[in-house]
């Protein structure tokens, strides 16, 4: 969504990381959070101007005040987007701050345009630059200005307004993107592990203590063991086939290789936790589907 584009990459390094947690809330809403760039007006003006709601919503985003943000949509379901916006939050982590230079607002009757440039403020030596522009449309209702949409179909604003309109939808979208990543990274490390069977004649000779260090060298950008939020990943080793040859798993598409969290407890999100199989491949499975795994 950053430049207008729906094709954000899904590359896991700890500096796309943070790309990840835009990219996921991009899903959801766009991208970022705001300072306004011109002086403060007071709260009683605000809404009263174009410039004013746009501003305001700015200043409401970047205080984390997310009722605040969504009550400047127009028809926003304000309950449940502050919801999704903080489960969002959850999965991903803080969203990178961003300044926005309002130009060229025109009204028309109860109708109005401008022009929003965003660029994003320094945020650590971690930092990702973001730049993206739009162009808002608001319309006035009972005195107030409320933005209804932006100009391009992955614009900002226009996925600002979907979060707001259809938070649950925005929320599925949002959860889908983790889960990719999520899935992403798993298929690299089972990828590592048959690369490395293959140097071993087909055997797993290491345990799940020395898992990481063993897969290091056979693994490019050692974040794929973390997930979007920054945090590790319960990535575990099949212990039935610690020691054997994987070349003898009768089903190799059926038996797990590696699983997100241990056999009696794996880890599910949305009743769905993910599984990466001795061939190779990698799929969520159900709670349900978990019973016709095989382990050995």
């Amino acid at each position: 969504m950053l430049n207008n584009s729906s094709n954000s990459s899904l590359l896991v390094s700890r500096n796309s990381r943070l790309k990840i947690a835009v990219v996921a809330v991009a899903c959801a809403f766009g991208a970022c959070l705001f300072v306004a760039a011109a002086s403060p007006l007071s709260p009683a003006r605000r809404d009263a101007t174009p410039e004013g709601t746009v501003q305001a919503m700015f200043v409401a985003w970047n205080k984390r005040d997310w009722r605040g943000v969504f009550s400047r949509i127009e028809s926003a379901k304000l309950d449940a987007a502050v919801a999704t916006l903080n489960r969002i939050e959850a999965t991903t982590g803080r969203m990178p701050q961003m300044v926005a230079h309002l130009s060229s607002f025109t009204i028309n009757g109860n109708d109005a345009a401008g022009h929003v440039k965003i660029d994003s403020l320094p945020s650590g030596p971690n930092h990702v630059t973001v730049k993206t522009e739009d162009d808002v449309t608001l319309r006035q209702t009972n005195g107030d200005w409320k933005i209804v949409s932006g100009r391009l179909e992955n614009s900002f604003f226009n996925q600002l307004t979907q979060v707001a309109r259809d938070p649950k939808r925005m929320a599925q979208a949002q959860a889908s993107s983790v889960r990719s990543v999520v899935l992403s990274n798993l298929k690299q490390i089972a990828l590592a592990v048959l690369i490395y069977t293959n140097d071993h004649d087909d055997r797993i000779l290491f345990n799940q203590s020395t898992l990481k260090s063993t897969l290091k060298k056979y693994i490019a950008k050692q974040d794929v063991w973390f997930g979007p939020d920054g945090k590790p990943l319960d990535v575990r080793i099949n212990p039935a086939l610690v020691g054997k040859s994987i070349a003898q798993v009768a089903r190799p598409a059926y038996c797990v290789l590696l699983s997100l969290g241990p056999k009696g407890n794996l880890q599910f999100t949305n009743d769905r936790t993910l599984i990466a199989f001795v061939d190779g491949h990698v799929k969520p499975v159900s709670r349900a589907g978990v019973a016709n795994l095989l382990w050995k």
